[in-house]
């Protein structure tokens, strides 16, 4: 099996290698573009927790969106782009102390 891999010109093995490996990085790209969805959580904070510090420790997803809703509440509409289910999602953020509500927010 060496020996007919070594009797092979190099601009082929070459060109399998080459083949292989861009195979290999459509793949990954695929996976990493199709195994994830964006939703949209409305998380109420504790009053005396400030978001731009709090929100980044709650939700260990990729944040892609922060939107407040209501300043005096402390409600924020935030957009994530994660591999878990809602469900998941929803029972991490809830399981932080810092949190006092989280459901999943549908836009109008």
């Amino acid at each position: 099996m060496l020996d007919k891999i070594k009797r092979l010109p190099f601009e082929k093995i070459l060109a399998f290698t080459s083949v292989f490996v861009l195979i290999f990085i459509i793949g990954l790209a695929t996976y990493d573009k199709v195994g994830k969805s964006d939703v949209n959580v409305l998380i109420t904070l504790e009053s005396s927790k400030d978001p731009f510090a709090t929100l980044p420790q709650i939700v260990h997803d990729s944040i892609m969106n922060v939107r407040e809703v209501d300043k005096n509440r402390n409600e924020y509409v935030v957009t994530i782009s994660t591999r878990r289910s809602r469900k998941e999602l929803l029972e991490s953020i809830m399981d932080n102390k810092s949190v006092k509500d989280a459901k999943i927010h549908h836009k109008p």
